[in-house]
């Protein structure tokens, strides 16, 4: 939006506008972000001018808590429904937030009251007076939580067996693992479990190969950790920081470098090049199925990909 125009708007007396501020490291307070919002309380609903994120503090869950304070403030004053007019880019952030393309609020209510543009998507969110905007992360945790403990009265799916110790690369008798005796109490299992695992294929590798294998890989990875788009993928995603709540029940083999790094520590995970680029790959992947590639979080992916193909 040209800056004349936001000024008016801030400006307005009919507009109110929420400040998103964080203390620097001097002690002044810096603004990562707004809102600009005029409510119309006769109609019982406001309409969203913009709300905007300091690009270098995007995908840390502060957009996800200025709307939140923005829901908040419009149930204090009465309204119901908020509405916006979305471009293609800012759609997938206002769906996350509770919007929806389909309008339940009469023509006649808002018609000749909201601004209005073009190439945009208009896109309302109900308001729920019983519901805390600012409290849905600890709601939807302790909701979480109850439904597992529910799950462990008619479940054994929180039971956890010892692993495989893999460091002794060994061949082992498949039914000697903790829990398969239990699908087979009475009765032989069949012929094609009977057979003893393959030995980890690590074994038949020569050991400086291997080391030179982990001493290329730990280059490359430090140099993606290190390039400039590597930041949304340092650390593995942190739902509350982050405002991405359904992130684990979309992406179901979420992958990123410090992940990453902690199997290139291990020293036998990435026994080939291949099994080092399938994960780097997904992480990528996983990114873009969440965000949509047309997300500047996904543009940063791609970057990161390409860089990460020139150098492997």
């Amino acid at each position: 939006m040209p800056k004349p125009y936001v000024t008016r708007l801030v400006f307005d007396r009919k507009h109110e506008s929420l400040a998103l501020l964080k203390r620097g490291t001097d002690g002044d307070y810096i603004v990562m972000g707004g809102c600009c919002y005029r409510p119309f309380p006769k109609q019982g609903f406001g309409e969203i001018a913009f709300l905007a994120i300091s690009h270098s503090e995007q995908v840390r869950g502060y957009g996800t808590r200025l709307m939140a304070q923005t829901k908040e403030r419009a149930k204090s004053l009465g309204l119901t429904v908020l509405l916006t007019c979305a471009d293609n880019n800012a759609v997938p952030y206002f769906k996350k937030q509770g919007f929806s393309k389909k309008i339940t609020l009469p023509l006649n209510m808002w018609q000749g009251y909201i601004k209005d543009y073009e190439g945009v998507t208009l896109m309302e969110c109900k308001l729920h007076k019983k519901v805390n905007y600012l409290r849905i992360p600890a709601m939807l945790k302790a909701q979480k939580m109850c439904l597992v403990e529910k799950l462990k009265e008619v479940s054994n799916s929180h039971i956890v067996y010892p692993g495989i110790d893999a460091r002794k690369r060994k061949g082992i008798d498949v039914m000697s693992i903790p829990g398969l005796t239990d699908i087979y109490p009475s009765k032989e299992p069949p012929s094609d479990l009977k057979t003893k695992v393959k030995a980890p294929s690590i074994a038949n590798k020569d050991p400086e190969a291997q080391a030179e294998l982990k001493q290329h890989l730990q280059n490359v990875l430090n140099q993606l950790k290190s390039h400039n788009a590597a930041w949304p993928f340092i650390e593995p995603v942190d739902p509350q920081k982050t405002g991405a709540v359904d992130y684990y029940e979309v992406i179901k083999n979420p992958i990123d470098l410090k992940t990453i790094q902690d199997r290139l520590d291990i020293g036998w995970y990435y026994i080939t090049k291949d099994i080092f680029i399938a994960d780097v790959r997904r992480m990528v992947e996983n990114c873009y199925h969440y965000n949509g590639k047309h997300h500047y979080v996904s543009e940063l992916g791609g970057q990161l990909e390409k860089f990460f193909m020139h150098k492997i």
